[in-house]
C-alpha cells in the first residue's frame, strides 16, 4: 500500500454494540424479582397449601407440582 492509498482509505467506524441484550437482560432480572416477591394469589383450582394440594391430587389422581421459595 503507498502513501496516496493509505489517505484515500478511510479507517473503518467502531463496530457499534447491540443495546437490546443488556435491555432485555435488565428487564428479565426486574421481572424475576416481581415474580419471586409472592406479588400475585395462587392461580384457580391451586393451592398454597401442601396438605391441601396433596389431597385434592388424590381425590382426582392428579400430580402434584410444588415450588418451595424463600420468603421475603
Amino acid at each position: 500500500m503507498t502513501e496516496s492509498d493509505a489517505q484515500t482509505v478511510s479507517p473503518q467506524a467502531p463496530r457499534r454494540r447491540s443495546t437490546w441484550l443488556p435491555i432485555a437482560l435488565v428487564v428479565a432480572i426486574i421481572g424475576a424479582y416481581w415474580l419471586a416477591r409472592g406479588g400475585s394469589a395462587p392461580l384457580p383450582g391451586w393451592h398454597d397449601d401442601l396438605d391441601a394440594a396433596l389431597a385434592d391430587a388424590k381425590s382426582t389422581d392428579r400430580p402434584v407440582l410444588v415450588f418451595f421459595g424463600a420468603p421475603g
